[in-house]
């Protein structure tokens, strides 16, 4: 349940308690596993009205998440309670119901955010770029490479050049060896 069990008894303000145990965490979770619910507030069967549901739940998650970033850019920290409700409790509150699986063999569990690997991995290919473009710009005699420069203009060449390479090239091109693949399609 996206709710908890006593959601029924609790208040609007306890709920939203509940989501500030951690503000950050709390609506990633809710944005990952909202869909996979079959509202209470749905009769069963009725896919235009669970559709509806639905649709408004992800109307409030979308508002949360501009309040939030309302929030973390221009400090306004006192709408911090109005997103965990737009965010957190109105998005359980219309979906609030059993979750079931869409897929035969998906398991019927909550899913952890997705966004912290692809964050993890995107963080890591950002520190890569930037130390060839460092290293580039050593090896040019002071020119500049910006990162963008190195992805759009040398990546093909030095993926060809890697791919085509003995294992005794260049340290450019080791480094490279495993992630180009994630640049270049």
């Amino acid at each position: 349940m996206v709710l908890p069990r006593c959601a029924a008894c609790c208040s609007v303000g306890e709920l939203a308690e509940l989501a500030f145990a951690d503000a950050d965490l709390v609506p990633l979770l809710v944005a990952e596993n909202y869909a996979n619910h079959r509202p209470d507030i749905v009769p069963p069967g009725n896919l235009a009205l669970r559709l509806r549901a639905l649709a408004k739940a992800a109307d409030a998650i979308s508002a949360g998440d501009v309040v939030n970033v309302r929030v973390r850019r221009h400090g306004n920290w006192g709408l911090m309670p109005f997103g965990v409700l737009l965010g957190c409790v109105v998005p359980a509150a219309y979906m609030h119901g059993p979750r079931e699986t869409f897929e035969m063999y998906e398991n019927n569990f909550t899913r952890f955010s997705a966004w912290f690997g692809n964050n993890s991995h995107q963080g890591k290919q950002k520190r890569l770029l930037a130390e060839l473009s460092c290293n580039m710009a050593a090896a040019e005699s002071g020119a500049t490479c910006s990162r963008a420069s190195v992805r759009l203009d040398y990546m093909p060449a030095l993926r060809t050049v890697s791919v085509a390479a003995s294992p005794r090239c260049c340290c450019c091109c080791r480094t490279l060896s495993y992630t180009l693949h994630i640049w270049i399609p």
